[in-house]
C-alpha cells in the first residue's frame, strides 16, 4: 500500500517533529505517522505512529481519526479494541467522510465487528468509497456482486467493478478479472 505523503529523509523528519512542538498542523502529524508506520526513513515503529495519528485526530482530522481506528482494530501501537476502532471510523466520517473510514466501517458491519452485523449499511458505506474512488473499496463491491453475500450475485456488477479497481492497480482485482475473463 502507497501512502499519499511521508517524509524521505531523517533529517526532514526530525525537522518535521521539532516544528510540531509550535505548530498543530494535521497533515505534518500525519505525515509523520507516515513515516514512522511504513518507511524507510526509520525503523517501523507502530506505538510512535499511533502517537502521531492521535495528535492530528485531536485536531478533528478525517485521515487520522480512521487510522487511529485502524491502529485500535489491528492492536498496532495500542492495545486491540473493536468498540473504538469502530468509534473512531464514525468520527472520521463525521470529520469528512475519508473514504478508508467508509471501507472500514462498511466491513464492520458486514461482518458484524462491535456493532450489529447489517450487511445493507455495510454494503452502502462501502458504496460510498467506492464511488469517492477508493480502489479496496470497489474491489470489496466486486466481490459481494461476485460472492452475492446481501445482494443478489451479478457478475456484470462485479466485472464493473473489479475492472474499476483493477485500473487504479489493486492487486487482488486484477486476479479476479484475470480468472474470470479467461
Amino acid at each position: 500500500m502507497t501512502f499519499p505523503s511521508s517524509y524521505h529523509s531523517k533529517e526532514d523528519l526530525e525537522k518535521a517533529i521539532a516544528e510540531q512542538n509550535d505548530t498543530s498542523d494535521a497533515h505534518s502529524m500525519n505525515m509523520i505517522g507516515y513515516t514512522y508506520m511504513v518507511d524507510e526513513v526509520v525503523e517501523p515503529d507502530f506505538v510512535e505512529s499511533t502517537k502521531w495519528f492521535m495528535k492530528a485526530a485531536e485536531l478533528n482530522d478525517a485521515e487520522a481519526l480512521d487510522r487511529v481506528g485502524g491502529a485500535y482494530f489491528n492492536g498496532s501501537g495500542v492495545e486491540k479494541d473493536l468498540v473504538k476502532a469502530v468509534n473512531y471510523y464514525k468520527k472520521s466520517i463525521v470529520a469528512g467522510g475519508y473514504d478508508f473510514a467508509l471501507l472500514d466501517l462498511g466491513l464492520a458491519y458486514l461482518k458484524g465487528e462491535s456493532v450489529p452485523r447489517n450487511v445493507e449499511h455495510g454494503y452502502s458505506l462501502m458504496i460510498r468509497a467506492a464511488k469517492q474512488g477508493n480502489a479496496p473499496a470497489q474491489y470489496n463491491i466486486g466481490r459481494i456482486y461476485h460472492l452475492g453475500p446481501g445482494v443478489d450475485a451479478n457478475m456484470d456488477e462485479a466485472l464493473k467493478w473489479y475492472r474499476m479497481s483493477a485500473a487504479q492497480d489493486h492487486e487482488q482485482a486484477i486476479e479476479w478479472l484475470k480468472k474470470l475473463e479467461e
